[in-house]
């Protein structure tokens, strides 16, 4: 991701785009890069309940029973679009 990040750089530059357009690229670039990581902790998470949920099924099936509880509490990340020129 490095690269395309630097590729992309390069060709604004090489345009001679200025330095206002460029810092919007970046700010972009960088936003982007913190979305896919949240999405690749979801997608991990996910995996990891689905196998304790398999899991504890099995042991619920087999013991006809269990003493286990899953409890799990979401924050919900609100991602909202943010225009030009607009405060929080």
């Amino acid at each position: 991701m490095k690269r395309v990040r630097e590729g992309i750089y390069e060709k604004f530059k090489f345009a001679e785009a200025s330095e206002e357009a460029l810092s919007v690229v970046v700010d972009c670039y960088e936003k982007f890069d913190l979305f896919m990581g949240h999405r690749l902790r979801v997608v991990n998470q996910q995996r990891a309940l689905h196998e304790l949920w398999q899991n504890m099924k099995k042991r619920c099936i087999n013991d006809t029973g269990s003493n286990q509880i899953l409890l799990v509490i979401d924050f919900k990340m609100e991602v909202g679009p943010l225009y030009f020129r607009e405060n929080y």
